[in-house]
């Protein structure tokens, strides 16, 4: 690879760019498409991931397992829609890493 990309959000719509040190040439601004989360959302998938067992995040979400399946469900829908499928809890933990959700530190 020439150069080094930096990944900022879709909502983030200024110019920004970096120097990748590289032949002093900028780096490409890639736009990366996020989902809209609610709130409740956010936190199960931070607790999921989190968490050991569903059971687990369902007993600090006070919530059943069928619903904490419904909003993950929901979750990788939002994901797949705007074209970052994440089909397994791992691939579900890059994206929120990604999107700053959740720092790695936390788990």
């Amino acid at each position: 690879m020439e150069h080094d990309s930096l990944i900022i959000a879709e909502s983030d719509r200024s110019n920004r760019h970096c120097r990748c040190g590289r032949r002093g040439r900028a780096a490409e601004v890639h736009h990366v498409a996020r989902p809209v989360l609610s709130s409740r959302e956010r936190e199960v998938l931070v607790e999921w991931i989190k968490s050991d067992t569903k059971a687990d995040a369902c007993a600090h979400l006070f919530v059943t397992v069928s619903t904490l399946n419904t909003h993950i469900t929901r979750i990788r829908k939002k994901y797949a829609d705007v074209g970052r499928p994440a089909g397994t809890k791992a691939a579900l933990m890059a994206r929120a890493v990604q999107d700053g959700l959740i720092d790695v530190g936390e788990l």
